[in-house]
């Protein structure tokens, strides 16, 4: 598994079809040159793990990916994967309980809404249109546009101190991997293999 920076370095050499040298990955990241090396090191040995061909370096130059289409494949697919806001709601552990009773609990409310008559039902079905807009064709009352900013804010009232978890956990991991990569840095700087 790659760590925060080497996941950056990769999506970096991914999204560029020239070299970069180890420098500008070092700005890029915010790191040492040291760093930049040894996450390198860790991509090279998690793409012939993943049995791709590993980073095409060029001592004047600096570092690619080779872009054959096994590689761009693979790695498009783990990024997505690694992406927490493209992997379903439902696969993470701090947004699944506000969308599996959450959402259910909006539908209950704006049904009640429509049943006590302080919005007029639903009459028609109108796609592709402006959410004001398509919110008033749809029932032909007025409310229905204030309805839905209502809908919005509880919404975000539900999701919210879920999502602030969630955040306090990715923010403790990246903070762990933080600190374990300063260590590895300072073994590295010990070991003097700067060449």
């Amino acid at each position: 598994m790659l760590n925060t920076r080497a996941v950056q370095i990769l999506k970096k050499l991914y999204t560029e079809d020239d070299y970069i040298s180890v420098h500008d990955l070092a700005e890029f990241t915010k790191s040492s040159s040291r760093s930049v090396r040894y996450n390198l090191q860790k991509i090279d040995s998690f793409l012939r793990k993943n049995r791709l061909s590993p980073l095409q370096r060029h001592h004047l130059k600096g570092v690619k990916i080779d872009k054959e289409e096994k590689t761009v494949n693979f790695l498009a697919e783990y990024f997505r994967k690694e992406n927490p806001y493209g992997f379903p709601v439902v696969y993470n552990p701090y947004l699944f309980l506000p969308f599996v009773i959450g959402t259910p609990l909006l539908g209950m409310f704006t049904y009640f809404i429509f049943d006590m008559g302080w919005v007029r039902a639903p009459i028609a079905s109108v796609g592709g249109m402006p959410t004001p807009i398509a919110q008033y064709l749809v029932t032909l009352d007025w409310k229905a546009v204030l309805l839905v900013p209502v809908i919005l804010g509880l919404a975000i009232l539900m999701y919210y101190p879920f999502f602030k978890i969630y955040e306090k956990s990715v923010l403790k991991k990246e903070e762990l991997e933080t600190q374990s990569q300063s260590k590895e840095e300072d073994v590295l700087k010990d070991l003097d293999l700067d060449f």
